[in-house]
């Protein structure tokens, strides 16, 4: 099995997940978040 790694920085649009750069120093990335709360995320 083969896969691709892209930086979540780098999509235009998150649809309706949330760029969390909070650990951007320690992981050396940012990330996306599906936080809802409480309620599905497009």
């Amino acid at each position: 099995m083969t896969g691709i790694l892209v930086p979540a920085a780098g999509f235009d649009h998150f649809g309706g997940w949330t760029l969390d750069s909070q650990f951007d120093l320690e992981m050396g990335a940012s990330y996306l978040l599906a936080h809802g709360l409480g309620a599905p995320v497009a």
